[in-house]
């Protein structure tokens, strides 16, 4: 199941439950989830993030960077929030 833009219209507060509920039912389904919130990003493990970059010929790739990567950058940052990392940059992706 894919689901656009998750954060929109939920309560900030209510998205950690969505996540928590979304990871329980990846038991039983794969979910594909796009977002831009940090809250929704911090929630996550790196295992779970995909980044996606856009090239300048306007062709994606997807993923931008490796899950172990994902996972040194989040050790290097001293366990820095993974939203925190990517709105800095650290993890791609960038707006």
């Amino acid at each position: 199941m894919s689901v656009e833009e998750i954060d929109q219209g939920i309560h900030s507060h209510a998205l950690s439950l969505l996540v928590g509920r979304l990871r329980e039912a990846s038991t039983r389904s794969q979910f594909l989830v796009t977002t831009h919130s940090l809250v929704v990003l911090n929630d996550l493990e790196p295992e779970e993030l995909v980044v996606r970059e856009r090239r300048d010929s306007g062709a994606s790739v997807i993923p931008a960077r490796r899950p172990k990567d994902i996972q040194r950058i989040v050790e290097k940052s001293e366990y820095e929030p993974m939203g925190d990392l990517w709105h800095s940059g650290a993890l791609g992706g960038g707006l």
